[in-house]
């Protein structure tokens, strides 16, 4: 009986040849790849079987799904539909797939190392609840390859300055981060107040050499104020540049939202700083979001936890 409902409703699909899984994929990397001589990897003889494969679909639609370019092979409107409906229909077995084998889904969150630990790590176990069976990976990125990332779908969710101008991505502000100079109190002197020149030129101080904006922010204040500034160490992430404060024998310049526990001191904040101060927005593609619908949940509850913060 089920058999013969099937014939009934679907009876075009199983009428004739030039449809399955292998063709449909072959267009999909079409999409992908930009061309069958990548899709192919080099490969002649792969490249003529995706082109047939390619025809096959093309005679069993009864459309052209193609069109030459020159040398290269574009997708018409049609093609391009099909290939919308490929990737939701794969995405949607991979998932069922997944769930019958109990292989969790993964949700790649990248940002630099700084606000990975300060953002994002005190959150993780919170999304993990709204998405269960869910692996986080966390990726210590450049913005470069955030980017890259988030094009190539390897990045589910990207932290990236607001100001970058990123096409095809949606993108969400999230949070402002400020700066300041953390002074231990030990470093202060008794006379006078503390004053930005004062905690620029009398502490010594301790300066991230991976935040390439903050240390250029630095060099135009200081240069602003007729300050030689010359820190006396240098480490490589904004956690050293902490723990060096926390000793009592180093300041340096934080985002005011760090916490910095055990250490007695004071925050020198100043509109100077507003040159280093950017804004930051969860950044994503809404292609990659509607195939895999955790991801939605969990930017949703992403940029709520992070504007709340």
């Amino acid at each position: 009986m089920q058999d013969t409902c099937i014939n009934i409703m679907y009876p075009d699909l199983f009428s004739k040849t030039g449809l399955s899984l292998d063709r449909l994929y072959a267009l999909l990397l079409l999409r992908e790849k930009g061309s069958l001589i990548r899709a192919a990897d080099g490969d002649a003889v792969k490249q003529s079987q995706l082109s047939r494969q390619i025809k096959d679909l093309s005679s069993f639609f009864e459309t052209d799904l193609v069109i030459r370019s020159g040398k290269s092979l574009k997708l018409t409107p049609a093609g391009h539909e099909l290939v919308d409906l490929i990737e939701r229909q794969f995405a949607e077995l991979s998932r069922f797939r997944d769930h019958t084998l109990g292989v969790p889904r993964t949700a790649v969150i990248a940002a630099d190392g700084n606000l990975l630990t300060s953002r994002i790590c005190p959150i993780v176990g919170k999304l993990s609840r709204l998405a269960p069976n869910c692996r986080f990976h966390l990726k210590d990125m450049r913005i470069g390859d955030i980017v890259d990332g988030l094009y190539e779908n390897t990045v589910s969710l990207g932290l990236v300055p607001q100001s970058a101008k990123l096409k095809g991505l949606r993108s969400k502000s999230v949070l402002e981060v400020r700066y300041g100079i953390f002074v231990p109190d030990r470093l202060i002197r008794k006379s006078g107040a503390l004053t930005l020149s004062r905690a620029l030129q009398e502490c010594a101080h301790v300066v991230d050499d991976s935040n390439e904006q903050l240390g250029r922010s630095l060099t135009a204040v200081t240069k602003s104020l007729g300050i030689q500034f010359k820190p006396a160490m240098i480490c490589s992430s904004q956690i050293e540049c902490i723990a060096a404060v926390r000793s009592g024998f180093y300041a340096s310049v934080l985002p005011v939202s760090v916490s910095i526990d055990s250490c007695e001191l004071q925050v020198v904040e100043d509109p100077a700083f507003d040159v280093a101060s950017q804004h930051v927005a969860v950044y994503w593609s809404e292609r990659h979001c509607l195939i895999n619908s955790h991801l939605c949940t969990i930017r949703d509850a992403l940029i709520e936890l992070l504007a709340d913060m």
